[in-house]
C-alpha cells in the first residue's frame, strides 16, 4: 500500500507534463490568437456598424502579416512568442497549455 502512495505523485507528475508537452501552442495557434486578439481590440474602438465589422476585418487581416513577425521559441512543455524590431523585444506572449499570456509589450 505505501509503495502505490509513492508512486501516485510521481505518475501525476508524468501526466501532468505529457499533457503540457501535448497542448504545447504551435505558432499556427498563436497566429489564431493574435489575429482574434486585434479584432477584439479594434472591435471594441470602432464598434460593430457596418464601417466598423469592415474595419475590424481589415485589422484581422493585418495581424496574420502581423503574427508572422514573431519568432517561437519552443521549450516543449511551453512556447515563447517574440516580435524583436532593431534587437529590442517589443512584445512577447508565453504560451502554455493553448493559452497565451501577454509578458511584455503594449497591452
Amino acid at each position: 500500500m505505501k509503495r502505490k502512495m509513492k508512486a501516485a505523485p510521481l505518475v501525476i507528475l508524468v501526466a501532468a507534463l505529457a499533457l503540457l508537452f501535448l497542448l504545447n501552442p504551435s505558432m499556427t495557434d498563436f497566429s489564431n490568437y493574435y489575429q482574434q486578439r486585434v479584432k477584439n481590440s479594434v472591435s471594441s474602438e470602432v464598434g460593430t456598424t457596418g464601417l466598423g465589422k469592415l474595419i475590424t476585418s481589415a485589422a484581422g487581416g493585418l495581424a496574420s502579416i502581423g503574427a508572422d513577425q514573431f519568432k517561437r521559441g519552443n521549450f516543449y512543455l511551453a512556447s515563447v512568442y517574440t516580435m524583436t524590431i532593431r534587437n529590442e523585444i517589443q512584445e512577447q506572449y508565453l504560451g502554455i497549455a493553448k493559452f497565451f499570456i501577454q509578458i511584455k509589450g503594449r497591452k
